[in-house]
């Protein structure tokens, strides 16, 4: 156990709070009439079988700062109170030492409002003299209390250092919780946000710390003959970074601005706003703004934040530029492996003219977005285009078949070969065969026989053949064709306009 003189102070914890005070003065008390320095020696008293104690407290005169003091504490205690019989009810440990005193003054016809309002000069004079000489057993209960607190000590632990907390840091980092107390046969039980720590049984415990322990309560529960304390909690706080608000998404038009922001909590952050996943240069702050908006910027945003322990990246937030579609996809090579790098080209047809909507290549995992504005090329405002893509690599030529109408966000997935697909590529290979099988062919002049020879020469359905025929009776110019044949193909209100007599 700890040394003796510091036994007063654990002695006058175990009292409640307000009695503390009269507990002290009683200290200075003994110290001065009985000469008693030491706790140690005042323990004897505690101790003694032969009622030491009764009979040096009822040897107390009454201007001595210990009765003045419990006199005052007595009378605070009447505050509030009805009657005497409610009276002692107001005491945690001096019950039976308080109904004396109640006892007394109910018999003597003095109400608690009387009471109340004596001052505690003329309340110690009777409580030394009149009400201990009216019942011998005030100071054997009040000495009885004071032992019995006593017993208390026995069993007392004593935290000599708590728990200390974790500040800044790492998730993966090792630390070291420890706790010393007096004396040393204690049990210990170390616990996280109240719950056990299975194995953590001693004055110490190591831990590594992981992404779940941010803000956690450490304590340690100390147990000793049957009397059980809690530590004081100890808190680890983390420096990784924590997304208070993630980017929301943000609508601008063309020539706009825009702005996306994040709020993370953490020391020493920094910022990488990203596109797409790539990161933007220059972009570091809490605050990314985007001006003036263009197509370019269309597409989705996040922020990297870091802090020397870690780097979380946010949700993603999407640009959505007003009056603007996109045609976007997967690409993938014969063998289903992302076509990384291609080139995509998005095409739209109208009256027999191909239009360029834009172009980009295809990223890491094959995926390719073409974003353009139904004004630049006279579409409705619903963004519907005749769509066609087209994909190019080292040996890789091909066209996705054209999408009438197509909606205004398409998507149009394509798998490439070195070959020709078949149905794929339909315009290239008729357009291919005729090259090499039909010379000096006066196109104005095809009709229905025409379309049967040239259906069971080439093996192509007589729909392809005429659809052919028609196109190239409509335009010299290859994209042109190309258009034409698209629209005969899909379109049959046109069919109706360009028939083959």
């Amino acid at each position: 156990m700890a040394k003796s003189q510091n036994y007063w102070g654990d002695y006058i914890d175990l009292f409640p709070i307000g009695e503390q005070i009269v507990i002290q003065s009683l200290r200075t008390t003994y110290e001065k009439q009985f000469s008693v320095g030491s706790f140690q020696e005042f323990e004897i008293r505690l101790q003694n079988k032969d009622g030491l104690l009764q009979k040096e407290l009822a040897t107390i005169p009454a201007d001595t700062i210990f009765i003045t003091s419990l006199s005052q504490w007595l009378l605070e205690k009447a505050v509030g109170v009805e009657s005497w019989e409610v009276y002692p009810e107001r005491f945690q440990s001096l019950k039976e030492f308080a109904g004396i005193i109640a006892q007394y003054y109910s018999n003597m016809k003095v109400s608690i409002e009387e009471f109340r309002n004596y001052s505690f000069q003329k309340f110690s004079q009777e409580l030394v003299y009149a009400i201990a000489e009216s019942n011998k057993e005030l100071w054997v209960a009040y000495a009885e209390t004071l032992i019995d607190i006593y017993s208390k000590l026995s069993t007392a632990i004593v935290i000599l250092r708590q728990p200390s907390s974790i500040q800044g840091a790492c998730p993966g980092d090792k630390v070291t919780f420890s706790v010393e107390v007096s004396p040393k046969d204690v049990s210990f039980q170390w616990q996280r946000n109240g719950e056990n720590i299975n194995g953590a049984t001693e004055s110490s415990f190591e831990h590594e710390l992981v992404e779940g322990d941010q803000n956690a309560e450490i304590t340690v529960l100390l147990s000793r003959l049957g009397r059980t304390i809690t530590s004081d909690p100890a808190y680890i706080s983390l420096n990784i970074p924590v997304i208070k608000t993630q980017p929301q998404n943000v609508s601008a038009v063309v020539g706009g601005s825009a702005r996306f922001s994040i709020l993370v909590t953490g020391e020493n952050i920094t910022y990488q706003w990203r596109k797409n996943q790539v990161p933007l240069d220059g972009e570091t702050n809490s605050v990314l703004i985007l001006t003036p908006v263009n197509l370019k910027n269309i597409g989705l945003y996040d922020c990297a934040v870091s802090t020397d322990c870690q780097t979380k990246t946010s949700a993603k937030a999407a640009l959505e530029v007003l009056n603007s579609f996109t045609v976007n996809g997967k690409i993938l090579t014969a063998s289903r492996q992302p076509a990384q790098a291609y080139t995509v080209k998005a095409y739209h047809f109208e009256k027999g003219q191909r239009y360029l909507l834009g172009e980009t290549q295809t990223d890491q995992k094959g995926n390719y977005f073409i974003p353009y504005t139904s004004e630049e090329f006279g579409l409705s405002k619903s963004g519907r285009a005749n769509l066609s893509i087209e994909v190019t690599h080292q040996g890789v030529n091909q066209k996705s078949p054209l999408f009438m109408r197509a909606s205004g966000h398409q998507v149009i997935n394509m798998i490439t070969t070195a070959k020709r697909l078949n149905g794929v590529n339909e315009f290239e290979q008729i357009n291919e065969w005729f090259a090499n099988n039909v010379q000096n062919f006066n196109w104005n002049d095809a009709d229905e026989k025409d379309v049967v020879e040239f259906a069971d020469n080439s093996n192509y359905q007589k729909s392809l053949i005429k659809a052919y025929l028609q196109a190239k009776s409509f335009s010299t110019d290859e994209n042109q064709i190309e258009g034409y044949y698209g629209l005969l193909r899909s379109n049959d209100a046109f069919k109706k306009k360009a028939t083959i007599a």
